[in-house]
């Protein structure tokens, strides 16, 4: 499953850099398209575009997951988007230490078997994070870079059984730490 999950991201990465080669334009407004890796099975799709001198508005596409059990008829479902301010200062020639606001909301709806019945979980999950990190510009056309998002995050779940949840969390752990490879266009 997870080589497959990979090798789909993958596809659907190169076939976005195709695009953005083909739309390329003498446009001066630079971009950036990448792929954000937390760990060997958390991918997330990232767009960046400037919006000013070393700032830039970055959307993060993280994707979740769906799955259906065929033996217990268990159906997953969860998707979410970040969406963000990067600005970039200059350390050294090629090197910048990024940092700005992170918004995002994921969504998710489980239906599980629970003995006879079937009960239904609806998760909302709103945070707000801070981004730290550093990026490297490879190339004119490549750039990696590694960042933290520490945050601030509630969840809300709602359960047909009444056993609502509400929580709130404030998080600086592994799950916000990534790298990220991004193509400039």
């Amino acid at each position: 499953m997870l080589r497959t999950t990979s090798i789909l991201l993958l596809s659907l990465f190169m076939s976005c850099l195709g695009i953005a080669q083909q739309n390329q334009t003498e446009d001066p407004v630079a971009r950036e398209l990448g792929l954000r890796f937390s760990g060997f099975d958390d991918f997330n799709l990232f767009y960046k575009k400037a919006i000013g001198a070393d700032k830039y508005r970055r959307h993060r596409f993280l994707f979740g997951r769906v799955a259906y059990n065929y033996s217990r008829a268990d159906f997953d479902f969860n998707v979410g988007y970040a969406l963000g301010t990067e600005k970039r200062k200059p350390i050294a020639d090629k090197l910048s230490f990024i940092h700005g606001w992170d918004f995002s909301l994921s969504a998710a709806y489980a239906n599980r078997a629970a003995g006879n019945d079937r009960n239904n979980q609806y998760l909302l999950n709103p945070a707000i994070g801070y981004v730290l990190g550093f990026q490297l510009d490879i190339s004119d056309s490549f750039a990696l870079s590694a960042e933290v998002i520490p945050s601030i995050r509630s969840t809300i779940g709602i359960y047909d059984n009444g056993d609502n949840l509400y929580q709130f969390a404030a998080d600086l752990n592994s799950n916000g730490t990534a790298l990220s490879l991004m193509y400039r266009f």
